[in-house]
């Protein structure tokens, strides 16, 4: 027992210390100890003598660790043992540990933080720069009189001076019309072999823009005619504009060899069999109706109201005579016989696509057609930004047009896509609803300034040079 007043320690009679709670503090304190020594060294708390410790290797850095911990931990117990019996003496053994452990953590040089090796110099962030080449696709189809060829020229030239190192690629576009065969030339591997045709493979490409001078559709029907005889198994006309309507009655008489319509008809029909037609379409006009040729002709020829009637009567006399000859299919799938006087795409060419259509052809729209053909979706997969060009954006673009089918393409693949115009008349909701990010136009239709009082070309450039600011790669 230990005796009040003194410190010693006896032992009880089965040979025990007589006081088991004060050893057992001791024990602790001084294994306490021994791990505070171990941190002051950098021992614990090392991630690599962890690491070791975990898997059992043994560096060259850390394995003078792993065998400080267990000689360090035996000499605290020797030492508790020691500052039972002894406590001065135990006191002054750690006060001399504890200096030396404080001599060696000022004196090493290379010590900066836990752990028994020095750390490790970061890595310095490298900030190399990597030039990215924007690749911008220009689509545009025909400005009025202006074609398609220098639409994009146009903005290519102004895209350029903006941005020098910027890879832009024209895409000259159509829908269908004057300019159909010299856009498909542009980007197919072919040359044209007369300016109104152009021959891939055995598919024959044919304008009709230029094939119906003055509205009258029967150089389209010869056209047609001399592409069967040549070997064409596929025939693609693109009809839009036209200066006059005849309902398509000049290409059923020329491709038939007849004037007579009932003789003609059939004719026309059986030449054609076996023959693919199809009729690539700009706009959605049909040929009858308040929205027909005739009716359109009056804010696009000049014609005035009374003309429009009568010849919407001549027409619809004629449109009737075709539908007693030549019956037009029933739809399997919907049981009805098509009206195709008020098909869209109808009264395209004068009424050309009506007659295309009742010998068998398949009204398409051009934009859709000519993109297949051009392999746009591909050309719009390798491109940063798709561009444009539109001489009047309004509520007319946003349905079967160059403009629609471009953007469409272009949300497809996630691409941004904007739009260049001389004209912009949609608000930017309807821009945004559209899939386009932004719409510029060269007037502002708020302005009292003329349309006239711009050069279509110099204001194109000067706008494609502007937004060309705002666009980068990155």
């Amino acid at each position: 027992m230990i005796t009040p007043g003194t410190r010693e320690m006896t032992y009880d009679t089965d040979g025990s210390f007589g006081s088991e709670p004060r050893v057992l503090a001791a024990l602790l304190a001084w294994m306490a100890w021994a791990a505070a020594v171990l941190v002051g060294l950098g021992v614990l708390g090392d991630p690599a003598v962890a690491q070791d410790f975990e898997t059992g290797s043994h560096t060259r850095s850390t394995g003078g660790a792993l065998l400080a911990i267990p000689l360090l931990y035996l000499a605290a117990l020797v030492l508790g043992c020691v500052s039972v019996t002894k406590p001065s003496t135990g006191r002054t053994i750690s006060f001399v540990v504890l200096l030396c452990v404080g001599a060696l953590r000022a004196t090493d040089p290379v010590r900066h933080g836990p752990g028994l090796t020095p750390p490790r110099r970061p890595r310095r962030a490298s900030h190399t720069l990597v030039a990215v080449t924007m690749r911008v696709l220009l689509c545009s189809d025909r400005w009025g009189p202006l074609p398609a060829t220098d639409v994009t020229s146009a903005i290519a030239a102004g895209w350029h001076d903006r941005q020098p190192g910027a890879e832009v690629l024209p895409l000259p576009f159509s829908s269908g019309g004057t300019g159909f065969v010299d856009c498909l030339a542009a980007s197919l591997p072919a040359t044209p072999d007369e300016v109104w045709r152009l021959r891939a493979d055995t598919t024959d490409y044919l304008d009709g823009g230029l094939l119906t001078p003055d509205g009258d559709s029967g150089p389209l029907g010869s056209a047609i005619a001399t592409s069967i005889d040549d070997g064409a198994r596929r025939i693609v006309i693109g009809i839009g504009e036209a200066d006059g309507v005849d309902g398509g009655a000049g290409l059923i008489h020329s491709l038939g060899g007849s004037a007579d319509l009932r003789e003609a008809l059939p004719r026309a029909a059986e030449r054609t069999r076996g023959v693919r037609l199809v009729a690539a379409y700009r706009g959605d006009t049909p040929l009858l109706g308040l929205k027909g040729a005739s009716a359109s002709a009056v804010g696009t020829l000049g014609w005035t109201r009374q003309q429009a009637q009568d010849h919407e009567r001549r027409i619809g006399e004629f449109a009737d005579n075709v539908r007693r000859i030549l019956p037009p299919r029933t739809d399997l799938l919907s049981g009805r016989t098509p009206r195709l006087d008020l098909e869209p795409g109808s009264g395209a060419g004068g009424g050309a696509g009506f007659a295309l259509a009742a010998i068998g052809a398949r009204l398409l729209p051009g934009a859709d057609v000519f993109a297949d053909a051009v392999g746009l979706r591909d050309r719009v997969a390798g491109a940063d930004l798709v561009v444009v060009g539109t001489q009047v954006f309004d509520w007319r673009s946003l349905g079967y047009d160059t403009v629609a089918t471009v953007v469409e393409a272009a949300v497809d693949d996630a691409t941004p896509a904007i739009l260049l115009a001389h004209e912009v008349e949609v608000g930017r909701r309807e821009t945004m609803s559209l899939g386009a990010s932004a719409a510029y136009g060269i007037v502002d239709p708020r302005s009292l300034r003329s349309r006239e009082d711009t050069d279509l070309l110099t204001g194109l450039t000067a706008l494609a040079r502007r937004v060309a600011g705002t666009w980068s790669a990155v």
